[in-house]
């Protein structure tokens, strides 16, 4: 294992090596490696297999590169993993749908973070923040008087991606945040294109 580790970085080499055949014999050790494969090396091929480990081995390695490789068809998994409220995978679940977003995966996002405890909820307003459409803008406003400068943060960067006359409202409340990251970044929104920050 420690061989083949060492060569994520040579993608050719990697492309031809038995990944299904060897996630198959040994899940346990395999799979992590593999999914650190797929994402390093681009080898989307082993996706299929990569969703069919997670259903029955779901890890940390697997959750993310379900996320950083954006595939769609692992969001049925990755929202039934979600679903279990006990899971100490919930965070890097949320994290990655938040990076393959969709109506689905964001209908999800938000509703966890209006309804879970603070630490699950700031990090679905992170993850929604990430695949945020104008659509969830309101939402975003509704909560620049959230009591967490995370989830202000969040709502700083969904504001300033949509610039409209309702947000750049909100973004200049935000600008005077007592949490100095939010203002900052709420005033550089703020900036018109071009101007030196």
């Amino acid at each position: 294992l420690a061989a083949v580790a060492q060569l994520t970085d040579r993608a050719p080499v990697m492309r031809l090596l038995p990944w299904p055949e060897w996630m198959a014999e040994n899940p346990a050790d395999y799979g992590p490696l593999a999914a650190e494969v797929a994402v390093e090396a681009g080898q989307r091929q082993l996706l299929p297999a990569l969703r069919s480990l997670l259903e029955d081995n779901a890890g940390p390695e697997l959750i993310r590169a379900m996320g950083e490789l954006g595939d769609r068809e692992s969001i049925p998994t990755l929202l039934a993993l979600l679903e279990d409220r006990d899971s100490h995978y919930r965070p890097v679940v949320l994290e990655s749908l938040g990076r393959i977003g969709g109506p689905r995966v964001r209908r999800a996002l938000r509703q966890v973070a209006e309804e879970d405890g603070e630490v699950t909820s700031r990090i679905a307003y992170k993850a929604l923040s990430l695949c945020a459409t104008e659509e969830d803008d309101g939402f975003f406003r509704d909560a620049v008087g959230h009591p967490d400068w995370y989830v202000r943060l969040a709502c700083a960067e969904v504001l300033g991606r949509f610039q409209r006359p309702k947000n750049l409202a909100a973004l200049v409340q935000l600008a005077a945040d007592p949490a100095s990251i939010v203002a900052q970044r709420a005033l550089a929104l703020l900036e018109p294109e071009g101007e030196p920050r």
